[in-house]
């Protein structure tokens, strides 16, 4: 999830890893989040999908670093001013990984 002052984003990324035996691993996976943002002027929301590719490499036993890649098809409507847009761009993560248990 992904937060700021009157904008929300949520949502779900299920992820495919292609092997889970190296230090690093490439895994593929889709993105669904929803946004919701309100500010003085205009308010509204909308979905982004995200299909992405990504390696996620150990540096110990029990940590990571990750990283994906892919476009992410957005589309947002206005409610105030009944505005809908739609696009594609280009989204990356990073992360840092903590696993409790062995792998």
């Amino acid at each position: 999830a992904q937060f700021g002052e009157d904008i929300l984003v949520i949502g779900i990324r299920p992820s495919y890893y292609f092997s889970k035996k190296s230090l690093v691993l490439f895994y593929t996976g889709l993105e669904f989040d929803y946004i919701s943002y309100e500010f003085e002027v205009s308010r509204g929301s909308g979905i982004a999908i995200e299909p992405f590719i990504g390696l996620e490499c150990f540096a110990l036993k029990n940590f990571s670093l990750q990283f994906d890649i892919g476009p992410v098809f957005l589309s947002i409507h206005d409610k105030n001013y009944d505005v809908a847009l739609g696009g594609v761009d280009i989204g990356g993560n990073i992360g840092v990984n903590y696993y409790f248990s062995k792998l």
